[in-house]
């Protein structure tokens, strides 16, 4: 039986990073793009589903593609994996505002490697606020771990037998 799109793509990446990791990096860039490319095809017809991961293979499009030296190549890879994250963080923050600092975090090391640090502060700082966005304050942390104390204690198993 013939493998999805989908699942052809996951597969591709997984094996660009196990390329990588080996060293294999002219490899791993072609598994990388290829998965990419079936991402944007899939992304085109079903934006909703396949945004996020066209936004992740791109991000790992450009690890590939620093990782050869091709900066200004993965430069435009990581600024559209952002440029995805953020419209995808503007409809849904709860969900997705952490992958957001995650790309603004990649896109700030590639432009520190371009030594356009004044650039590359200012992502980080966008990256910060974006975290800062997505974690709730400390009453409101309280209040869930009051709110499931109850849950938790009656879930707990007697110990050593008593009861």
């Amino acid at each position: 039986m013939p493998k999805s799109p989908a699942n052809k793509a996951t597969e591709l990446i997984n094996e660009s990073r196990r390329l990588a990791g080996m060293g294999r990096r002219e490899e791993a860039l072609a598994a990388s793009e290829q998965a990419t490319g079936i991402y944007r095809q899939l992304a085109e017809d079903h934006p909703d589903i396949y945004l996020p991961h066209l936004a992740a293979s791109l991000n790992n499009q450009s690890h590939r593609l620093a990782g050869m030296g091709r900066r200004e190549e993965a430069l435009a890879a990581s600024e559209q994996a952002v440029t995805i994250h953020r419209q995808r963080a503007e409809a849904r923050p709860d969900k997705y505002l952490p992958h957001l600092a995650t790309s603004l975090d990649n896109l700030a090391d590639t432009l520190s490697s371009l030594n356009r640090d004044a650039e590359a502060s200012a992502i980080r700082e966008e990256a910060d606020a974006a975290r800062s966005r997505n974690s709730p304050s400390s009453k409101e942390q309280t209040r869930r771990r009051a709110t499931h104390w109850p849950v938790q204690v009656f879930r707990r198993k007697p110990a050593s037998g008593l009861l």
